[in-house]
């Protein structure tokens, strides 16, 4: 067992995928993914956040394949107490895997279609997970089966752009979930989309920490490994959640006074 720290987690359609940092010599780290007993995903309640210190077994998953050579063996993960700050996690993770262009987030060309999301083909890859830093971000809700949804087109300081990326952050997606409780009325995504752009973007244009670790998915029937905004910097903060909700008239669409979720919840949302 060794202690990592954890850098990512995403919600996934079974649960969440975790992925940690393994400190390897003093200024440098790299990602490994620990993996539930069964499947790919830990199933809900997930008890641990971004940022903790968990124990975990660190040896490698014999039948990894390429991209997710950071698979390893399933086991569980042991909290030690642990706690690495936003700040520090993020020189964390940029002593670990690192990119200031789209073709060396994975060693690989990316293909669009339609000025859409990109993928790479998995044999082509070398790995599954990646930060850079970002210049620009406009984001997207999408309404679906679900639930809402949230897609980002990221610039970088190559500029180069990454269009239309799912937002799987865990963080971000309570944010969405806590400032649109009852979803969106149909004819005012657009309007909706707009405000929730204006509340979030003053905190992310002045921020110093405009980093994100950008991951691949699973391979599907086509050889493809679609892109995802796994983590996004800086994380939502408590205070935002009363700015979106003032911009896109939100509080007229939950529930009564009477019915209104306790404080604590909200704040245990974000």
């Amino acid at each position: 067992m060794a202690e990592v720290i954890l850098s990512d987690v995403t919600i996934m359609r079974d649960g969440y995928c975790v992925i940690a940092l393994e400190q390897t010599a003093p200024n440098a780290f790299r990602s490994v993914r620990p993996m539930p007993l069964w499947g790919f995903a830990w199933r809900p309640p997930f008890p641990h956040r971004r940022g903790d210190h968990v124990e975990c077994d660190l040896r490698p998953r014999s039948d990894a394949l390429p991209p997710h050579i950071e698979d390893l063996q399933p086991g569980d993960l042991k909290p030690t107490g642990r706690k690495t700050s936003e700040m520090d996690l993020i020189r964390c993770m940029r002593q670990a895997e690192f990119a200031e262009n789209l073709h060396d987030l994975f060693g690989a060309d990316l293909h669009t279609s339609g000025g859409g999301n990109a993928w790479v083909m998995a044999p082509e890859a070398g790995r599954s997970i990646c930060a850079c830093r970002y210049r620009s971000i406009w984001f997207q809700l999408f309404p679906g089966a679900a639930g809402l949804r949230l897609r980002a087109k990221l610039g970088l300081y190559s500029g180069e752009t990454l269009r239309s990326l799912p937002v799987v952050d865990m963080e971000w997606q309570r944010l969405i979930e806590a400032a649109f409780p009852r979803g969106i009325r149909a004819g005012e995504v657009q309007v909706v989309t707009k405000e929730f752009n204006r509340a979030v973007y003053p905190s992310l244009r002045n921020a110093m920490r405009s980093y994100a670790r950008i991951g691949l998915a699973r391979e599907d029937a086509g050889g493809k490994c679609w892109l995802m905004l796994d983590s996004l910097f800086p994380q939502p903060q408590k205070d935002w959640l009363d700015r979106i909700l003032r911009l896109t008239g939100s509080r007229q669409r939950q529930p009564a006074a009477e019915e209104a979720p306790d404080e604590a919840v909200v704040d245990d949302a974000l």
